[in-house]
Formats: C-alpha cells, structure tokens, sequence
C-alpha cells in the first residue's frame, strides 16, 4: 500500500447571487467601509523589535486609493478605524472566522498528535508583532 496522501475530488465552488443578494452584499460593504473610514486616535506599539517602526501600504476597499502608513513605537496617531483594526489583526469583513485574521502577526506550529497516535502540526499560536491602543474611548473591535 502507498503512502502517498490519496487525490481529492474539487468541487466547483462558485456561486450564483441574485441581484438582489448582491444588492444587500454592496450596501453592507459600504456600512462596513463608512464604519471603517472613522478616524480613531491612538499608541502604535511595536513588539518586534520594541522601540522599533514599520512602512506599510494599506488599501482595503477595491475603490479606495492606497495609503502609506509609517508608525513609530510608542507614538501617538490618528488613523481611520480600518488601520487600527488591521494593525490588531480584526477584520470585520472575515466573519467566517469572527474577524481574527491575525495580520500583524506569524504562527508558531507546534506537534499534537492525531485520532491515530501519529505527529500532526498545528499552528499552536499567534505572536503579534504590532498593535493599536486607541486612547480616543472608540473600541477597535
């Protein structure tokens, strides 16, 4: 017997919306990008390096222009609550996953052990290496 991994059957997974689904799917994005486009103040934090800085492009939206972004650990910012919420690895649109989508951090696989006995790895954790203190009372999440 092989012990090569067996082929898997892949399913056509697309999807056909009505115009009216696609109509509530437009109109709740754009809810989501007015909430987003709020500006927050708040302390960038960097965890690797500490005292350290980060450049980053962001764009979000399809018809958002992209920004750049640099922070410097320890300083205060206004930002729209999309980059916060980015700079702590929340998506609100991810909402198959609650809206963890871990930017800003890396996983750390670890070894557990299978129904059979067997080494499987895993992602044991996120470490994050930025974040985003709001300091204006608006929560990120």
């Amino acid at each position: 017997m092989s012990s090569y991994a067996k082929p898997i059957e892949i399913k056509n997974t697309s999807r056909h919306y009505s115009d009216e689904q696609k109509k509530k799917f437009k109109a709740d994005l754009k809810k989501m990008y007015d909430e987003e486009k709020q500006i927050v103040r708040g302390r960038f934090l960097c965890f690797e390096p500490r005292g350290g800085s980060v450049t980053f492009v962001y764009r979000k939206y399809e018809w958002e222009h992209p920004v750049q972004y640099t922070f410097q650990d320890g300083e205060e910012y206004d930002v729209p609550l999309g980059v916060a919420r980015h700079l702590n690895g929340i998506d609100i649109t991810a909402k198959g996953v609650n809206g963890n989508i871990n930017s800003c951090a890396y996983p750390v696989h670890a070894y557990q052990q299978d129904g059979s006995g067997r080494p499987a790895v895993t992602v044991g954790e996120h470490i994050r290496r930025y974040a985003f203190q709001t300091t204006s009372g608006t929560t990120v999440v």
